[in-house]
């Protein structure tokens, strides 16, 4: 028997802003994809970057999750996940199981040019001692979010993301309550 297909919508050349039900994109471009549950991060990047006919040689790209965190019937507030890991991708499908309103997964993509061949590594020196190169592996730190400004998508680095005034919310914020 095939594994049972999930529809993936990517949003992309927009922004995130926060409105009435906590995170939207705003931004007309959309595609969608098909994806098993049981994917793999690096196998929804190419997904990703196949949709959006996108060289992964030339681009980077930042996946953020529109993760549901509240519903009260008939509405639901949503809030922005970065998606760096297996883990991210696993959360997208319990939240998808946990809230039976919901038709599909919703991701915003940024796309970033890549720095040329022989170039040298990008650093961020944030005057903190540590450039961004540093910060690999450290937990993304939820942050307070001004609700009538737009959404700053923060910029990657590798697979370092540097604090900025706003961070989307980190995978063990969220859903911590829908284990596999």
């Amino acid at each position: 028997m095939a594994p049972t297909m999930y529809i993936v919508y990517l949003r992309f050349n927009g922004e995130i802003i926060y409105g009435q039900n906590g995170a939207e994109y705003q931004g007309s471009q959309m595609k969608f994809i098909r994806v098993h549950r049981g994917i793999s991060f690096v196998e929804l990047e190419t997904k990703i970057f196949n949709a959006l006919q996108l060289d992964n040689q030339s681009h980077r790209i930042t996946v953020t999750y529109r993760c549901p965190q509240e519903v009260i019937s008939p509405h639901i507030n949503y809030m922005t996940l970065l998606i760096t890991d297996d883990d991210g991708v696993n959360l997208m499908f319990d939240m998808l199981d946990a809230t039976p309103e919901l038709k599909g997964i919703e991701l915003y993509i940024s796309v970033e040019d890549c720095v040329g061949e022989g170039a040298e590594p990008l650093t961020q020196d944030d005057g903190d001692g540590l450039e961004a190169e540093d910060c690999v592996g450290e937990d993304v730190q939820q942050m307070t979010v001004d609700d009538t400004a737009p959404f700053t998508q923060p910029s990657t680095v590798g697979r370092c993301t540097p604090q900025l005034h706003e961070i989307p919310t980190s995978v063990e914020d969220c859903g911590s309550q829908h284990s596999t």
